[in-house]
């Protein structure tokens, strides 16, 4: 069994789920995850551990007011935090593996 976010080749196709900002807890069984936040300014994301090699993007699809959300990856390597504060930023990550965790592959969030 391939992983969906194996493949995925495109918005359109697949691998992409689009959350409200009530849910704290990034997917990981996507490659693209769209967030709306419409419910807090500052509102806090975990983000569990992936599989090994995969690629994640979230994108703060839409925001309301001065609401920005930051994530906090449960393992990780050369940052601690992701903040999205604009409509549009975004942040790709990559899952190394369970001792490297998530890193920064490239975005607009903030990177702390």
């Amino acid at each position: 069994v391939v992983p969906t976010y194996l493949l995925h080749s495109g918005v359109d196709f697949g691998g992409l789920a689009s959350i409200a900002s009530s849910v704290t807890t990034i997917p990981t069984a996507y490659s693209i995850v769209r967030y709306a936040d419409s419910d807090a300014v500052g509102q806090v994301c975990t983000l569990a551990a992936g599989a090994k090699g995969q690629m994640l993007t979230i994108i703060l699809n839409s925001r309301t007011g001065s609401n920005t959300i930051v994530i906090t990856p449960a393992t990780c390597t050369g940052f601690t935090t992701v903040t999205l504060d604009a409509a549009k930023e975004y942040i790709t990550v990559l899952y190394v593996d369970s001792t490297v965790g998530w890193i920064v592959i490239g975005g607009t969030g903030t990177v702390a």
